[in-house]
């Protein structure tokens, strides 16, 4: 899965501390997805994306390299 390499890249190849994506709210698959790989969500921009005619909330969501 290519969320798992980017992950696993991020923290072990770039010694990164965090990685952030963004998702729209509705996107449950994707949402639960994230959360399972260890994602949590930081917060939530209202109305802040225009997609198939209509506004959407986004989430701001994240993992910390704990090692």
């Amino acid at each position: 899965i290519a969320v798992k390499w980017i992950i696993n890249y991020g923290f072990n190849k770039l010694k990164l501390h965090k990685i952030n994506l963004g998702v729209i709210k509705d996107n449950v698959p994707a949402i639960n997805l994230y959360k399972s790989l260890g994602f949590i969500t930081e917060g939530k921009m209202k109305e802040e994306v225009f997609y198939k005619g209509k506004f959407h909330d986004f989430l701001s969501m994240a993992i910390f390299n704990r090692n």
